[in-house]
């Protein structure tokens, strides 16, 4: 922030070196012109009064020569003016330029410091160029009006309070003229810098719009991942339960810390309370059964089933124990798929089904993942 304005300044700074060598020239050029317009107006007064000698007593000139005179000077104030309009145009063209120079090399170099000082530096530069500008302006109509009127009094001293009058009523028509461009000029460049404003207020609203929205997106984001990773804890506990641990029973973890973490993540969501709510408390502070474990505890109950696969209610005797048991070694599991009806969560006549039926049928779901089903 401090190189950067450091640079500005040092930028500013050549920014009026230049303008003073500028001014320097302009006033030098102006002076030249001045002593020129003298000589040719000194010439044409000898070519129309050649026995006038100016600067030197002379008797009084006649009415014609008055007239002549009076004429040739009102024709010499208009060019005046004419020229004091164009240097107007010239100086209003150059000093635009420059603030449109100014502005163009602020926004480039101070792009992140456009917010807070834009307006500042902006009515500061506005307040500099319309200073050095009204005192130009009112340098170069003090000078034209000194050398005018110097040159009046040399030429026609017996008529100066004539001329005096004229002179005053142009230079009130002068000044009314200049206040109205004036004012004209004050107010579009005002329109000009409140419409650049209002571009500038838009474009950082809409930055800030931007913004306000990406981190939105963020902070959804990262309770999303959270709501991820607590989820992923859980699904841990459930499947693996404490580490280390040398039994199913040893293996129970409680899932209260798990289930606390997901409620967190999930901030105030209705649908995740309840399904946090459906969890039992015995869950919470005791634990479940890992999936290896109801993996494992099936398949000795498969195995038992198979074995008494042929034993009713009441029992059976030795050798119905014995055939259900060599049966057990014999009958393959052929399971592939589940009916449609069973797929679809249909009625399913149990009594038609048989012990290897059922097994196989649990069998199938538990090697799918489907622990619920099974």
């Amino acid at each position: 922030k401090s190189l950067a304005e450091l640079k500005y300044a040092v930028e500013n700074i050549k920014t009026i070196i230049s303008q003073s060598e500028r001014d320097s020239k302009v006033v030098s050029d102006y002076r030249n012109l001045v002593e020129s317009g003298r000589e040719q107006f000194e010439a044409e007064v000898r070519s129309l009064l050649p026995e006038v000698k100016l600067g030197e007593t002379s008797d009084k000139l006649t009415r014609d020569e008055l007239n002549l005179l009076i004429a040739h000077a009102h024709r010499k104030v208009l060019q005046l003016q004419n020229q004091l309009a164009r240097l107007q145009a010239e100086s209003e063209t150059l000093e635009h330029d420059r603030f449109k120079e100014a502005l163009n090399k602020q926004r480039d170099d101070d792009a992140g410091l456009l917010e807070a000082k834009v307006n500042a530096s902006l009515e500061k530069q506005k307040q500099q160029l319309e200073v050095e500008y009204k005192r130009k302006v009112a340098q170069l109509r003090e000078e034209l009006e000194s050398e005018l009127r110097a040159q009046l009094k040399r030429q026609a001293a017996a008529h100066s309070d004539h001329l005096a009058d004229v002179l005053t009523v142009q230079e009130k028509e002068l000044e009314s003229k200049w206040s109205e461009l004036l004012q004209d000029k004050v107010q579009t460049e005002k329109d000009k810098y409140l419409s650049s404003v209002a571009v500038m207020q838009g474009q950082l609203d809409g930055l800030k719009n931007a913004l306000t929205a990406r981190a939105d997106v963020d902070k959804a984001a990262y309770s999303a991942r959270e709501l991820w990773l607590a989820c992923e804890s859980l699904r841990s506990a459930l499947r693996l339960g404490k580490e280390g641990a040398k039994s199913w029973e040893e293996q129970l973890k409680p899932l209260d810390e798990h289930i606390t973490a997901i409620k967190t993540a999930g901030g105030e969501n209705s649908y995740l309370s309840a399904v946090i709510g459906a969890v039992s408390e015995e869950a919470r502070t005791r634990g479940v059964y890992t999936e290896d474990a109801l993996r494992e505890r099936f398949i000795k109950v498969d195995r038992i089933c198979k074995r008494v696969s042929m034993i009713g209610d009441n029992g059976g005797s030795l050798i119905k124990y014995m055939l259900s048991y060599v049966q057990s070694f014999l009958i393959l599991n052929a399971f592939e798929y589940l009916p449609g009806s069973e797929v679809r969560d249909e009625e399913v006549p149990v009594d038609s089904l048989s012990v290897y039926d059922i097994l196989a049928r649990a069998r199938y779901c538990l090697d799918k993942d489907d622990l619920l089903q099974s």
